[in-house]
């Protein structure tokens, strides 16, 4: 774990060298002009696994050199690289196993945590550090900032917003490393694993079930698919899917009683069509 705190410190205190994309700032990073030829393996595997969800995320590169999809763009990712993945942002969901050898540091904004996991990618296997914080000031300052861009609430010019986006991500990542290196205080196994599954349970709520997937929950969690989905049903009391019933039954209860139609309630899901919203209404409203 030290020479992952050691990739972090080195881009934690050279942000001169940061270089940020996202869908609400001018990019830092050139687009990769022909991806059809420069990139098509990676091509064809983003079409595939595109992946998007409600949480935001910090994504930023410390080891390594990688082909990366983001917002219907494509870019090649080095160390100083920070992606900011908006809610609903398709973006790369995973590591393909051909890709290169790459450190990213992630840091998830979970309901009032921050989970924060460095993903190695080396020889074509991937492993997984991961530990959560509690919400800080810094945390909800770094959050409001991204907010106020994102919903265009600010009139300050561009460098301001990034030198107050990037100051406050630096005393964010000063957290992360004094938590990491000096814990305060360690918690039980069990105990932190009721935490991530609280933290998992609320984006679904949030999400009422949709682009919620065992996959993606289970990579969130640290887990592998089988183990998550055992780990799930012994903190929550049933498994994974039914779960997301529940929850989009509420969601559907909710959007009926505020006049939504049936069709519109389908795409707000992400349905596939209204005639499989019909179906599953008929199975899990019905009773």
């Amino acid at each position: 774990m030290l020479e992952h705190f050691e990739l972090m410190m080195n881009f934690a205190t050279h942000p001169d060298r940061w270089r940020l994309i996202s869908n609400i700032l001018t990019d830092e990073i050139p687009t990769i002009a022909d991806p059809v030829n420069e990139i098509p393996e990676y091509l064809k595997w983003f079409s595939k696994n595109k992946h998007k969800h409600v949480r935001r995320e910090l994504i930023i590169t410390l080891a390594g050199s990688y082909p990366y999809g983001f917002n219907n763009k494509y870019y090649i990712l080095k160390p100083g690289s920070v992606s900011l993945i908006d809610p609903m942002i398709e973006h790369l969901p995973g590591y393909p196993d051909f890709m290169a050898d790459v450190t990213n540091l992630v840091i998830i904004f979970l309901n009032e945590n921050v989970i924060v996991a460095f993903h190695v990618h080396k020889d074509n296997n991937l492993s997984c550090y991961k530990y959560i914080l509690d919400q800080s000031s810094v945390t909800v300052m770094l959050l409001k900032i991204w907010s106020e861009l994102q919903n265009k609430q600010t009139l300050l010019p561009p460098l301001l917003i990034r030198l107050k986006f990037t100051s406050t991500l630096s005393c964010l990542l000063s957290e992360i490393l004094e938590a990491g290196l000096f814990p305060k205080a360690k918690h039980s196994h069990s105990k932190l694993q009721q935490k991530m599954i609280e933290n998992i349970c609320h984006q679904i709520d949030l999400a009422a079930g949709s682009n919620c997937d065992l996959e993606d929950l289970a990579s969130l969690a640290g887990y592998s698919k089988y183990h998550f989905s055992r780990v799930f049903k012994k903190h929550v009391g049933c498994n994974l899917q039914n779960y997301i019933h529940r929850c989009r039954v509420k969601k559907v209860k909710e959007l009926l009683e505020s006049g939504k139609t049936k069709k519109e309630i389908a795409d707000i899901l992400n349905f596939s069509g209204p005639v499989s919203f019909a179906h599953w209404y008929k199975k899990h409203c019905n009773r």
